[in-house]
């Protein structure tokens, strides 16, 4: 059996290729389903030498992006990109850094006066610093964010189109061995209209944005962690016009 394998030494060195160059591949299922996938795998190296001091780091890193769709692009596509990455440096002291993470998208009826769009993503890091000046122990820090994002539109032929798009996202951070973290949570509400008549283009908008944010008592110095919130609106109308032979005016 090991003798064959010495032979036959093509199909590992293409295993071996395979990891460290681009991969991609389109797959049909049926005649509704059809999917994409590629990604990346890569290292890195830098070192460096100053008054003596040598310093080097390391990282790896890999991405992938799944694309598909159902029956046809414009009635439902979507998305999947995960990814990670490591780095690692070496110098007066050493660090070390971890972050992975995906992102996800969805669009339902592209096609049509209705169309509808999904879209969420989560990311995790992580930071150690070791080896500090003057310092026995190492500092290590965590954090994650995430958020999703929903969105709908009205387009009919000779009425006044609407966009209207609502996001939520929190995120987080905290230092190893200390108690309490770093959020903050924030929510966006958007709207968005246009209508051409007359020659005239006009478009009004409104947001709503609502944050809320709460700080490590050591950040601040106290015993207790601070809290502050912070909600306001946004409204915007604008009109314009094409003049004659060339230019254009506006207000707002």
């Amino acid at each position: 059996m090991c003798k064959r394998w010495v032979h036959n030494p093509v199909p590992w060195l293409a295993v071996i290729l395979a990891s460290v160059i681009p991969a991609w591949g389109q797959v049909e299922i049926g005649n509704d389903w059809s999917l994409n996938l590629n990604g990346n795998l890569g290292y890195a190296y830098n070192g460096a030498v100053d008054n003596g001091v040598s310093s080097h780091g390391q990282g790896l890193l890999g991405n992938a992006s799944l694309r598909g769709s159902f029956y046809n692009p414009n009635f439902m596509n979507f998305s999947v990109a995960p990814y990670f990455g490591r780095q690692q440096d070496n110098n007066v002291y050493g660090s070390l850094g971890d972050s992975s993470g995906v992102s996800a998208g969805m669009n339902l009826f592209g096609g049509s006066h209705f169309p509808v769009g999904i879209v969420y993503a989560r990311g995790y890091n992580q930071t150690s610093q070791f080896g500090l000046p003057s310092s026995t122990v190492g500092l290590e820090q965590t954090g994650d964010t995430q958020i999703l994002g929903l969105s709908w539109s009205e387009l009919l032929s000779g009425l006044p189109t609407l966009s209207v798009n609502y996001t939520i996202g929190d995120s987080g951070n905290q230092i190893v061995g200390i108690p309490g973290q770093d959020t903050q949570d924030n929510k966006t509400l958007s709207m968005l209209s246009t209508y051409h008549i007359d020659g005239f283009n006009l478009s009004g908008g409104f947001i709503h944005r609502d944050i809320h944010t709460s700080f490590n008592e050591l950040l601040t110095g106290g015993e207790l962690p601070v809290y502050s919130g912070n909600s306001g609106n946004d409204f915007h109308v604008s009109a314009s016009h094409p003049l004659p032979l060339s230019g254009g005016c506006s207000t707002s």
